[in-house]
């Protein structure tokens, strides 16, 4: 091959001199150099004599051969870097297609939770489903990969809905994304290609082990393996390389041939009395000597101790010592020199991070090294293994977490909850079984659960926890709330908190400061209590209270507590417990209670309202003393919103059996009958102070009080019945006709300052009940504006008005009145009526009218004439 490219002749015996000199020293000699044969050692001397100041330009790492040794490095670096990001997609492909169906079941579970917690699922939470368009999803249905696959493609409009309650709530895709913490992905769940998935992982793994074991004469002939030869340039093959940097055909002739090698510079180093290994002194040329990291270079271990022999263990404080292979070895066998190359890495500058995450992808001690590195970057670490290999993806994130404990530091996004939740049940810390014995080789830390706790992760199921684990969730409360976790956690099936209480206290402070999450539980299970024992049940709300549990959730609590569970006397309970226990009748209705209730909450509200539904006696518990049952009978009657019926609120108050009436002060006015009702039970005076007070601001209530009193006829008066009712009192149906008369017997005191309305009721009133009016009330009603109708009526039936009053009033009246009181040649017409016609014939009588007689519906008048 050289002599295609060799034509002189006393070249060709220089280099035919020099093989001779070398081979002598080289090849024939115990001390041989590892790695070379004859070709090897004339390519060199082929090199050296054509190329004679590159030659000498090895010694100092610049000749051209170096720079194709960089070039090819870089070649390798980027292809196993691709390599490696290849396996990775497909493995995460490949594992996505695995969890598929588990992934939509724990969306499902998580989803069904959401609806029932929400408006729409309060009441009938089993009724609860999701509607898309027209398509309903409840059940099982929620928990297929269909589903989710078209939530994340489409990003449909949704309506939670109940069927049984009609309720409904609308919500966004996005919303819902918010509502349950975790990403809707197309990506996540895009269908998998299985087999082009295990195919292009295969392809990847081939290179991967290529590029770790090859020769140049092997990638000269790969031209798939490129990189770029600097910021800006175009990727370039290791053929395309050796073209641009070497400067002779001959020379590419022989690196292409494999005469010319990676371990030239090993070659030339002719006159070493010991030789190292050819891969340890190529790394240490290139990699230290020149403080230029090849982290993919191929070492063995025997490689990495001739290092350490050569160079001393110094050279791991230099980050060129960075190299998967010797962290290898470090990391199995040499745990102290490791952590110099971590403590390194743990700076996380750039140059660190991509060491790391190729560690990651390629070293076989990763756990070891996720151990050394967490403690260093808590707050790193855990977005770091989240790109681990998933192979391995479950022992590294537990690594992560035991090292890192309580110091872990809050991940950027929520992958790393959610590959923590999908697979802790893998984690060997925690789901380890529990050492029985000091010589157990695995002893399971409780640090995992510490930085569980730390990121606010809830374990779906506790049930593959081991023993410590177990121990140490229960206490951290790092666990979603659920029936079976609960059960499992508590060793014991009842759900109520008095129950959970009994078996294990830290479970139950968990449920009262997740009340949200357990009542839902309770809502979820057919004939679940939150309190099943009535002795617990006083215990149980004043936990409830010292946890400050909301009031809403309070009071829901107490509604699905067992029918048994009362309290007699409300005081004994916290006073965030009260309107629950009344809105759910669970405490007697006695004068103590109601008395404490109103002190407490400061009124009797719509949950006593709740309390007295149907109720209309008060228990008597004997140690009240009257002026606090009547501050109690005050508040009862003035209840209207709670108690809307003023009967029951009347005969509540009742029940209290005062003494005395209850002063018109204490009491707010409210229209209606509940004066009358109040006055009827006693719980009013029947007097005219009543009557005349602000309690009665209307008619219709004065009328009802009126009604139902027995001694206002005694006492009625313009300051009882005032002009503005009179009208309607007169004209009421209902009003008793004995306080009618009483009025029409006191007309002369309810006539002045009346107005013309009630003067005329009046006068209407009393014609209609034929009272015998006395003149001065008669004159006094027309002087006021009495119809002249009206006042003629009464004077007709006034069995004390004489002819000559009788005459007076009728000149008083307007025509054709005056012209009938006296004689005179005048024919006037008046009304035909009894009242006129007995004014008349009394007229008559006195010889004033000489007769009368009906015409055309009225009666024509004839007077006599004067004498």
């Amino acid at each position: 091959m050289v002599a295609r490219f060799v034509a002189d002749m006393r070249l060709i015996t220089d280099m035919r001199n020099e093989y001779d000199i070398y081979a002598d020293r080289l090849l024939g000699t115990p001390n041989k150099m590892p790695g070379i044969d004859p070709d090897r050692l004339f390519a060199l001397i082929v090199y050296k004599c054509v190329h004679m100041s590159d030659f000498e330009a090895i010694r100092f790492g610049s000749s051209d051969l170096d720079r194709l040794y960089n070039a090819w490095r870089g070649i390798v670096t980027a292809a196993v870097s691709n390599a490696l990001a290849r396996d990775h997609a497909a493995s995460e492909k490949l594992a996505m297609e695995r969890t598929l169906d588990s992934r939509a079941k724990q969306l499902g579970d998580r989803l069904e939770l959401v609806m029932r917690a929400t408006p729409a699922g309060q009441q009938y939470p089993d009724y609860v489903q999701l509607r898309i368009a027209n398509q309903r999803h409840e059940g099982l249905q929620l928990r297929t990969p269909a589903l989710w696959i078209q939530l994340s493609n489409e990003r449909p409009a949704l309506v939670f809905t109940n069927r049984q309650s009609g309720s409904s709530i609308s919500l966004s895709t996005d919303d819902l994304q918010t509502l349950l913490g975790t990403a809707i992905d197309a990506a996540q769940w895009a269908k998998v290609d299985r087999a082009t998935q295990i195919e292009l992982q295969r392809q990847a793994r081939r290179d991967v082990a290529f590029l770790r074991h090859h020769s140049w004469h092997e990638i000269y002939e790969r031209s798939e393996f490129t990189a770029a030869a600097g910021a800006g340039k175009e990727p370039e093959t290791f053929e395309q390389a050796a073209a641009r940097i070497l400067k002779s055909r001959l020379a590419r002739a022989l690196v292409a041939s494999g005469y010319l090698n990676e371990y030239f510079a090993l070659h030339v180093s002719i006159y070493y009395g010991q030789h190292l290994r050819p891969r340890a002194l190529n790394y240490i040329v290139h990699a230290l000597d020149r403080g230029v990291a090849d982290i993919h270079a191929e070492l063995e271990a025997e490689d990495v101790e001739a290092i350490i022999g050569d160079k001393g263990v110094d050279i791991f404080r230099d980050r060129a010592a960075y190299n998967i292979k010797l962290l290898d070895h470090l990391l199995a066998d040499r745990p102290d020199e490791a952590m110099m190359i971590v403590r390194h890495v743990a700076a996380w500058d750039r140059g660190d991070r991509d060491f790391a995450e190729a560690y990651l992808d390629a070293g076989t001690e990763r756990k070891r090294f996720v151990r050394m590195l967490a403690p260093l970057v808590p707050e790193k670490i855990a977005d770091f293994v989240s790109g681990a290999p998933e192979a391995v993806l479950a022992e590294l994130i537990d690594a992560a977490l035991t090292s890192a404990g309580s110091q872990i530091g809050e991940p950027s996004t929520r992958e790393f909850a959610e590959l923590v939740i999908e697979r802790y049940a893998g984690f060997p810390s925690i789901s380890t079984p529990a050492p029985t014995s000091p010589r157990a080789m695995v002893f399971p830390k409780p640090a995992a659960m510490d930085a569980i706790a730390k990121l606010g992760i809830q374990l779906p199921a506790t049930e593959p926890l081991n023993a410590i684990a177990r121990a140490r969730v229960i206490e951290l409360g790092a666990y979603e709330l659920t029936a079976a976790n609960i059960q499992d956690l508590t060793g014991q099936s009842s759900l109520a908190l008095d129950a959970i209480h009994a078996s294990k206290e830290p479970v139950y402070a968990t449920a009262l400061g997740r009340m949200t999450e357990y009542l839902a539980i309770i809502a979820e299970q057919q004939g679940a209590a939150t309190v099943d024992d009535p002795q617990q049940f006083l215990s149980v709300l004043n936990s409830v209270h010292d946890a400050a549990v909301e009031d809403s959730h309070v009071s829901r609590l107490i509604e699905a507590a067992s029918a048994h569970c009362r309290v007699d006397t409300i005081v004994h309970a916290p006073q965030s417990a009260w309107p629950a226990l009344a809105a759910t009748r669970r405490v007697p209705v006695s004068d103590s209670n109601l008395l404490a209730y109103l002190d407490g909450v400061g009124a009797l509200d719509g949950s006593i309202g709740k309390l007295l539904d149907g109720v209309e006696v008060v228990e008597l518990s004997g140690d009240i003393a009257e002026p606090e049952r009547a501050r109690l009978a005050v508040a009862i009657i003035g209840a209207r919103q709670a108690l809307p019926a003023a009967a029951q609120r009347v005969k509540l108050a009742a029940s209290l059996e005062l003494s005395a009436s209850i002063p018109q002060t204490s009491l707010t006015a409210e229209r209606g009958e509940i004066v009358g009702l109040m006055i009827e039970a006693g719980l009013l005076a029947d007097e005219a102070q009543t009557f005349s007070s602000a309690l009665i601001p209307d008619w219709p209530t004065r009328e009802a009080a009126l009604i139902r009193s027995s001694g206002a006829q005694e006492f009625i008066s313009p300051d009882v019945l005032p002009d503005s009712d009179v009208a309607a009192f007169l004209g009421s149906a209902d009003i008793p006709p004995r306080l009618k008369a009483a009025v029409l017997r006191d007309l002369s005191n309810f006539i002045p300052g009346a107005s013309p309305a009630s003067i005329r009721a009046m006068a209407s009133a009393a014609v209609a009940s034929r009272t015998d009016t006395a003149y001065p009330v008669i004159d006094q009603l027309r002087a006021a504006g009495a119809l002249d109708e009206s006042i003629v009526a009464l004077l007709s039936s006034s069995s004390t008005v004489t002819l000559d009053q009788l005459r007076a009033a009728l000149r008083a009246l307007g025509d054709p009145y005056p012209s009938i009181a006296d004689r005179g040649t005048t024919r006037p017409l008046v009304p035909d009526d009894a009242a006129h016609r007995t004014v008349l014939d009394r007229l008559k009588a006195a010889e004033i009218v000489s007769d009368h007689k009906p015409e055309h519906g009225r009666r024509r008048v004839f007077l006599r004439r004067q004498v």
